[in-house]
């Protein structure tokens, strides 16, 4: 239950994150770019725009994952945890060798430890799935079980013996 819990905290931090975001990108495209890239164009703005659809989409599977379970959600969550650390890495190249661009330092370090954050909260969710843990055969099968079917599968006439 605990594991759940946190599961869902985690996913809705996301939603949080990536409404954030998506919210920037498409209603506030032209403040956002001179905020965050220094300049605006129309190049940009589709850009941004089809980035915040992006970002859109991970909310509405997000919210889906939600009400439907993260059982076998594993893939998926996997892609946007690499989409994540390939952005934090992209924004922490621009830190370590200082060059901004047309914006400024702090706001490139600030999305940078944002994305970095969040990578590294859904490093935790793929532990808590069901579906990518292994199960042990001591709490499913019984010795005595074990010992019935091996006695059923010896009655079994080998058709390969008589080789």
């Amino acid at each position: 239950m605990f594991k759940k819990n946190i599961d869902n905290l985690i996913i809705i931090l996301n939603i949080i994150f990536f409404s954030y975001y998506a919210i920037q990108l498409l209603i506030f495209t032209d403040e956002f770019a001179m905020n965050n890239l220094g300049f605006f164009n129309h190049a940009v703005a589709g850009l941004s725009e089809i980035v915040g659809i992006i970002f859109v989409t991970f909310v509405l599977a997000y919210i889906i994952i939600m009400f439907r379970g993260i059982e076998k959600q594993l893939p998926f969550i996997f892609l946007i945890f690499i989409f994540q650390v390939l952005v934090s890495l992209n924004f922490w190249r621009y830190v370590f060798t200082n060059s901004p661009g047309e914006t400024s330092l702090n706001i490139i370090a600030t999305n940078a430890i944002f994305f970095s954050i969040l990578s590294i909260l859904n490093l935790y969710i793929p532990k808590a799935l069901p579906a990518g843990t292994p199960i042990k055969i001591d709490n499913i099968v019984t010795d005595n079980e074990i010992n019935i079917v091996s006695q059923s599968l010896s009655r079994i006439p080998a058709v390969f013996d008589k080789a």
